[in-house]
């Protein structure tokens, strides 16, 4: 009787949207700490990965959505300098652009390594019609 093989399915095409985003993210910073990052930058990306995940909204790649990014976005514009720092107290400003900038430029940078390692088909927060990570164009996150 002959063996009959069952077909694997390749990583590519295989269904991803299931995965917990922590583990993508620890993924991620390991890929950073190999790929010869400096200490403060994995920090930095841990720190801002880190709280986008204490956010709450995001648990699965599928729910890691352009919309979902606009709506952290938002929550961070509105959120307090040092809130829920672990050391330092809550203070009356509001974060400001550049620290909500670096956000944005930290899941940009994680979205780009998704869809590199082709966990997203796509990369969710690409500029529309860019072609890559150009000054001139940012998309409007």
């Amino acid at each position: 009787m002959p063996i009959i093989k069952e077909r694997r399915t390749r990583w590519g095409k295989m269904e991803k949207s299931h995965i917990p985003i922590s583990s993508l993210v620890d993924q991620y910073i390991l890929t950073c700490r190999t790929g010869g990052k400096t200490f403060s930058t994995i920090r930095g990306y841990r720190e801002k990965l880190r709280r986008f995940l204490g956010w709450g909204e995001v648990a699965k790649l599928g729910d890691f959505t352009v919309e979902m990014v606009r709506d952290y976005i938002s929550h961070l514009q509105s959120a307090h300098k040092y809130e829920g720092h672990p050391f330092n107290p809550t203070q009356d400003n509001l974060l400001s652009q550049a620290a909500v900038r670096n956000h944005v430029i930290v899941l940009r940078s994680f979205s780009s390594w998704l869809d590199r390692e082709l966990y997203a088909a796509e990369n969710v927060l690409k500029a529309p019609g860019a072609q890559g990570a150009s000054k001139g164009h940012r998309g409007a996150y």
